[in-house]
């Protein structure tokens, strides 16, 4: 996402949630970092019971009159997420991104237009990874009449990511 300034004064961000919308559940994220041009600017550790990633700037962010910046949020995914989840971060109200006017030293006013509803925001859709069945042995051969406990098809099962095998 951007931030951009406005053309009266000099603004200094210290603080920005982001609400989670997706389907994943909240527990499977966590170990959220913001950064700006691949510098970290603020971390979080999990989704708050209020669906909110919250940063906390450790040194308010400075942003010029009439500049933008970019932004990434990075994260960590639990195991436990499933093929299809998804994580929709945006911000729901203007309250939701402190910053302060370098001239006065007042809040200034957020004007929020694009990513305030899971429609307008990015979404990432988790997809499953592959499952791969090796065979093992043994070697085609003939096996006798009666014979018990008679290895017939040895294989190993990898996945990328965990999974679920309901039939085999």
């Amino acid at each position: 996402f951007r931030l951009t300034a406005g053309s009266a004064e000099d603004v200094t961000v210290s603080r920005l949630a982001l609400t989670q919308g997706g389907t994943i559940s909240n527990a499977n994220l966590s170990n959220f970092v913001l950064k700006q041009a691949g510098n970290v600017i603020a971390k979080s550790a999990a989704v708050s019971g209020r669906d909110l990633v919250v940063f906390a700037f450790d040194a308010p962010f400075a942003l010029e009159k009439g500049q933008n910046r970019t932004f990434e949020v990075w994260g960590d995914i639990a195991a436990g997420a499933r093929s299809n989840d998804t994580i929709i971060l945006y911000v729901q109200n203007t309250s939701d991104v402190y910053a302060v006017g370098k001239l006065y030293g007042y809040g200034v006013t957020v004007t929020n237009t694009d990513v305030d509803t899971t429609g307008e925001a990015d979404t990432l859709t988790l997809q499953a990874g592959q499952v791969t069945i090796n065979f093992n042995g043994p070697a085609a051969g003939d096996i006798a009449l009666r014979a018990t406990d008679v290895a017939v098809y040895k294989f190993s099962l990898s996945a990328q990511s965990n999974v679920e095998v309901r039939n085999l």
